[in-house]
């Protein structure tokens, strides 16, 4: 094999039999799925891929060495690598495994001086090299072409040439890894190191039995050596055995499996093992699909074999009482308690608002939820919202201020004025910068002016609720933060769902500023009976529907205002609940008086609908 040779040399040398279909393009049958005519190897460039839909399989010389085992991929530790990769070439590709091949691997394993790192690898893991054991496993030995360790040989124990069973390769061969030393002691073998990683199926697979999926060779090796310790022939072993390799390489597994009615998987008892056992699961199909663990809280096969607690019973009983996998989201009631209590006890946290009227009708704000307040032009949202802001200093909260409308250095101003309730504009600069320092991070201020990426504006706000311990998020308001074009709605929708997720997994608050659509036809412009409702908010209502709270601010039009001041200079207005989500808290109305030389609002009391 030459590391130079071009493509159409290489297709002579591996290929024997090729379909040519142009000048420079033949085919012959895939290497990653085994399609006997669907793939289509360019001779000029190297370029190749397969036609069949369900193979995704494509690229240049150098990958197709690697799918056969001619190279090694650095950047992709589950391909094999150096003398494995020329000892699957010879196993898989090349050779006719035959049974002398066999019958050599195994003597080699029992008797030759090179493999006793081999064997007392084996005994160390209570799979034992002896001639019954190593017979029914299908285990052998032969020396590396790089190291003088040599390396286990696993072949399909079936007399006569190897083929490929369900699109499942059927050759195994993994390093014997040095033991160490330390301190001057020989420390025995406690688990493989990093390796080649294709699925092994020591007893073949089919449909007449059920499918059991372990995490990996070794504990194939284990299951296959507890049955073989409790007299049972191979051909008469109850489940087909299973390890499938790492989670890139999940495909060929899944396809070779598409027969089974009935498969149980047992990975390890650790996270990562139950995380896998969930999304095989979900490949495989959870109807069909049972979940197990190793007996004795074992993590894994080798470990159970080693305790001596995996033998024939045990291995019964893991199959017989392997529970459903249960589709994602479905529980009984009582896999909620924990939640339903933590929901209970947020309830009994919510904080004021620093409104009494306010907090009487909702309840106050609550982790977890999200309030939505519009209302038309002019009407007092942005300057209500930055009230209840400002509110929240006197209160301890930390609040996230995001005036993508207004702009930093404006609402701190307009927070100022609210604050020491006189126009900042007749205060001194001093006067300014002691409100400013009273505010404090009690207010932490998202400087941004525009449409925001909404993925990494979720990350900013795990951000400041994970790590900045924020209370309260604002976004004054949402309108302004996706850029106007033609999927503008689609995007308002991505990111209120965003928001209110983000929210629900972070238990903040937030309040959402929203402008409504044009007036219905039915009211004038200016006309004060118009009050904005969860239908008039641009978007699509299913993703707005999400919000807990939805409050629309109510004013009289600038046309109406001349003659509605009162003796004390504040103006009637309004908040309106049209919908609260918790069952703690009323839709109603909570009158308010507002005084424009200091931009606050009083609550005068609340009323329950109708309003």
């Amino acid at each position: 094999m030459s590391g130079t040779e071009t493509p159409e040399e290489f297709v002579r040398r591996v290929y024997s039999k090729t379909t040519r279909v142009g000048a420079n393009e033949v085919r012959f049958p895939c290497p990653a799925c085994h399609n006997e005519e669907g793939f289509s190897f360019n001779t000029k460039t190297g370029l190749w891929m397969c036609m069949r839909a369900s193979c995704e399989a494509a690229g240049n010389l150098y990958k197709i060495k690697v799918l056969l085992g001619e190279a090694y991929d650095v950047e992709t530790p589950d391909k094999i690598s150096g003398d494995m990769a020329l000892d699957r070439i010879m196993s898989v590709i090349e050779a006719q495994v035959t049974e002398d091949r066999v019958d050599k691997w195994r003597r080699q394993l029992l008797t030759s001086p090179d493999a006793e790192a081999a064997r007392r690898y084996l005994i160390s893991r209570r799979i034992g090299p002896n001639g019954a054991a190593a017979a029914q496993a299908r285990l052998g030995w032969e020396r590396s072409k790089r190291s003088a360790q040599g390396v286990i040989m696993i072949p399909y124990p079936m007399p006569g040439k190897t083929t490929l069973d369900s699109e499942i390769p059927l050759v195994k061969t993994r390093y014997i890894p040095p033991e160490p030393v330390v301190d001057g002691k020989l420390v025995r073998y406690h688990r493989l190191p990093d390796g080649t990683s294709v699925p092994y199926t020591p007893l073949g697979l089919g449909v007449d039995k059920p499918a059991l999926v372990v995490g990996g060779e070794l504990d194939a090796l284990s299951v296959l050596q507890a049955y073989v310790d409790g007299g049972v022939p191979v051909e008469e072993i109850p489940v087909y055995i299973v390890a499938p390799p790492s989670e890139s390489s999940w495909k060929v597994v899944v396809a070779g499996l598409q027969r089974c009615e009935e498969i149980v998987v047992v990975f390890d008892s650790d996270e990562a093992g139950q995380s896998a056992t969930e999304k095989l699961s979900y490949a495989l199909g959870t109807w069909r699909t049972r979940s197990a663990v190793w007996p004795g809280g074992c993590n894994d096969a080798n470990a159970a074999l080693q305790a001596d607690l995996l033998d024939v019973f045990a291995l019964a009983d893991i199959v017989q009482n392997s529970r459903p996998v249960a589709a994602k989201g479905v529980a009984g009631t009582m896999a909620f308690e924990s939640r339903v209590l933590a929901s209970l006890d947020r309830q009994k946290s919510s904080w004021s608002t620093g409104f009494v009227a306010v907090d009487r009708l909702i309840g106050g704000l609550r982790p977890g939820e999200t309030t939505l307040i519009t209302g038309h032009t002019g009407s007092g949202k942005s300057v209500f919202v930055s009230n209840l802001v400002v509110n929240q200093v006197a209160c301890d909260h930390t609040t996230f201020f995001c005036p993508f409308e207004l702009g930093v250095e404006k609402q701190i101003l307009r927070s100022v004025t609210q604050l020491l309730e006189t126009d900042v504009h007749k205060m001194t600069a001093d006067e300014v910068r002691g409100g400013m320092r009273t505010l404090g991070n009690h207010i932490m201020w998202f400087d941004h002016y525009g449409s925001v990426n909404i993925q990494l504006f979720r990350e900013t706000l795990m951000y400041v609720v994970r790590t900045l311990m924020v209370d309260l998020v604002v976004l004054d308001h949402r309108d302004f933060m996706v850029q106007r074009g033609k999927d503008r709605w689609d995007k308002l929708d991505e990111l209120c769902m965003m928001v209110v997720q983000t929210i629900k997994d972070t238990q903040a608050h937030c309040i959402m500023v929203v402008h409504p659509g044009a007036a219905p036809k039915a009211f004038k412009r200016d006309s004060d009976d118009w009050l904005p409702q969860l239908g008039d908010v641009k978007g699509h209502s299913d993703a707005i529907q999400d919000v807990d709270n939805v409050a629309s601010m109510y004013r009289p039009r600038s046309a109406n205002r001349t003659n509605a001041a009162e003796a004390d200079g504040t103006f009637p207005a309004a908040i309106v609940f049209t919908k609260v989500r918790d069952p703690h808290g009323d839709e109603g109305t909570v009158e308010l008086r507002f005084n424009k030389n200091t931009l606050r609002f009083s609550d005068l009391g609340c009323n329950l609908f109708p309003y």
